[in-house]
């Protein structure tokens, strides 16, 4: 089974500054602790279509975020590279991150 408190601590040390940004005006308070955010969330792992696979969460304000492998789709192991998208409710993408930002 995937560690999905080690993708997030791994995914948050390459991009804090933007993830923390982005939930800070996605949520309205800098009070929030993004990395605390993301690890109390209920991930679980769905199907997306096509046989592709996320880690998944829905999030307080409405939409979701899926975390998979750089190609986008497949729970990443462990070990490799990965990436943390936020979607809305209609499920256009609001942000991306990744392991190994550009």
């Amino acid at each position: 089974m995937t560690n999905v408190n080690g993708l997030l601590e791994r995914l948050h040390a390459a991009e804090q500054d933007a993830i923390d940004r982005f939930l800070h005006t996605k949520s309205g308070t800098e009070e929030l602790d993004p990395l605390e955010f993301l690890k109390s969330l209920p991930w679980a792992v769905t199907g997306q279509g096509g046989g592709c696979l996320a880690l998944s969460t829905s999030l307080p304000w409405g939409g979701e975020a899926l975390i998979t492998e750089k190609e986008g789709v497949d729970v990443p192991e462990d070990d490799e590279d990965a990436l943390l998208g936020f979607y809305d409710e209609d499920y256009a993408q609001e942000a991306c991150f990744s392991t190994v930002p550009e």
